[in-house]
């Protein structure tokens, strides 16, 4: 997956970084490195709380060192949407051979895609995305597909919204820039698509009513407040 010299590197890409992965484990010996026994939850592919009542966790997902906050984003939203990341992994538990087969779209068309649970770690813990903190390692496994179809991981550094829900789920997908389209207009078409249960993510670039530069969030609905003198 690292291999830095079969492809034209990008600009301030991870490759200046090649030093600090000097080593790839899998979960099951992560696990026993980062937290005391009684504090680390069990390997599992889609995590405990999944078990128990067939919901992902999905809050408190953790990015790595590199800028594929966009792909988590969306991933993250679907995770919400019943079965989505369930359905795309042929696997249903976490197996021992750690090899799985996922179903994913490139340029459109349904694809199976298989990665292994060697991940390159920083620090004791995977050096890209975390698994969820009840133990599921889904996101880091479908970060490695993607990083699988587009050569590496460095590869995946910056990307937009749309061509990750594209990715995921082969249906089409739409962006929308608000440097071209005013905020009535943004807000009356969003509105219609959030009626229709379509999920709708955004990119934030600058810091902006208490919105962080860098994230990547989820719309669930509009409001409307009204500007009061003090």
């Amino acid at each position: 997956m690292l291999s830095w010299k079969e492809y034209p590197r990008t600009i301030g890409g991870l490759s200046k970084y090649l030093s600090w992965f000097k080593d790839f484990r899998r979960p099951k010996d992560l696990h026993n490195m980062s937290k005391p026994k009684d504090q680390v939850p069990q390997v599992s592919l889609f995590g405990k709380d999944f078990e128990s009542s067939q919901k992902l966790f999905t809050y408190d997902l953790e990015q790595g060192s590199i800028g594929d906050n966009y792909f988590l984003t969306v991933a993250t939203a679907l995770s919400e949407r019943g079965q989505i990341i369930p359905n795309m992994f042929h696997q249903k538990k976490y197996t021992h051979e750690g090899i799985f087969a996922l179903k994913v779209y490139v340029k459109g068309r349904p694809e199976d895609v298989t990665v292994d649970d060697l991940f390159p770690i920083y620090n004791n813990q995977p050096a890209f995305a975390k698994p969820t903190p009840d133990g599921g390692w889904w996101m880091p496994l479908l970060e490695k597909a993607y990083a699988k179809v587009h050569v590496n991981y460095e590869m995946t550094s910056s990307g937009s919204h749309a061509e990750a829900a594209r990715f995921l789920t082969g249906a089409p997908a739409r962006e929308f820039d608000t440097s071209y389209q005013s905020v009535e207009e943004l807000t009356s078409a969003l509105s219609m698509y959030l009626k229709q249960d379509f999920i709708i993510t955004a990119a934030c670039f600058v810091e902006h009513s208490g919105l962080l530069p860098g994230q990547g969030y989820i719309a669930k609905e509009f409001l409307k407040f009204n500007k009061t003198d003090g």
